[in-house]
């Protein structure tokens, strides 16, 4: 029982400090604004990440294992329960977008931290810089349904970069913008008909 409160204080920690790195970012935040959120004392919350940039990690962690989360929601098998399992790569990535177009908070948090990271002086230079081989490399992990000679690390590479380029476009107007829309159009062209119809 303690184990899940414990969990339950840690999310409210990493959804606290993405509502405030959408705002803020990196630089504007600081750990007495979290505390504040969170009622917790600012010792109190140094308990749970030891510093500013260990808040930070807690919460790009957070954030990434809840988008490899949504691809097994409902809709798919985790590898666990089925080690033969294959995937359908065009109905994951949709349902990713599906699953960040509900918490706009979330991604304008790493849109910005991801922005603020081309400096080298960011403490998340090196987490960015890597970031897109890291998922390439665990999402390589699923059996994906696609053509014959498809490269499926090109692929994902492409598709996660133009992800962060239509969640950018949206965050400008989320309010008169659909995210699932821009990504409709933009999956027409990472999986082209005809070639992609039996794998969507």
């Amino acid at each position: 029982m303690a184990q899940s409160g414990e969990n339950n204080q840690i999310e409210r920690i990493a959804q606290a400090t993405a509502h405030a790195l959408g705002r803020r970012g990196y630089y504007g935040t600081t750990l007495q604004q979290i505390a504040d959120a969170v009622g917790l004392t600012k010792p109190g919350l140094l308990h749970y990440v030891g510093n500013k940039q260990g808040l930070m990690q807690l919460t790009l962690e957070w954030y990434d294992s809840s988008v490899k989360v949504s691809i097994v929601l409902a809709q798919y098998r985790t590898r666990e329960q089925d080690p033969h399992a294959i995937y359908s790569m065009p109905s994951a990535l949709r349902g990713i977008v599906q699953f960040n177009a509900l918490r706009p908070d979330h991604v304008r948090m790493f849109s910005i931290l991801n922005a603020e990271a081309i400096s080298a002086e960011s403490p998340f230079h090196e987490y960015f810089q890597n970031r897109d081989r890291t998922l390439v490399r665990d999402f390589l992990n699923y059996r994906w349904k696609a053509p014959e000679g498809t490269d499926l690390a090109a692929v994902l590479s492409t598709a996660f970069n133009a992800m962060d380029g239509v969640q950018i476009r949206w965050l400008h107007d989320p309010r008169h913008t659909d995210l699932n829309a821009l990504w409709r159009q933009t999956e027409r062209t990472i999986f082209p008909l005809p070639q992609w119809e039996p794998y969507m």
